[in-house]
């Protein structure tokens, strides 16, 4: 027991995704959505990349 496991010797906090981000990822995720989706997705989660990550084609 011990050691390094589970020691924070310091935070990160990253900065949001901004809009041209936010639709980099979704072309390269091969989500297909509009500009107005892409911009509702934004306002709902905030351009946090990991809640982004999960969109995924309802065609798939």
């Amino acid at each position: 027991m011990g050691g390094l496991h589970n020691r924070v010797t310091q935070q990160i906090y990253p900065k949001p995704f901004n809009l041209a981000e936010c639709e980099q990822l979704f072309e390269e995720n091969g989500v297909s959505l509009s500009r107005h989706q892409i911009l509702e997705s934004y306002m709902i989660f905030g351009g946090i990349p990991y809640y982004l990550s999960l969109f995924q084609n309802v065609l798939d």
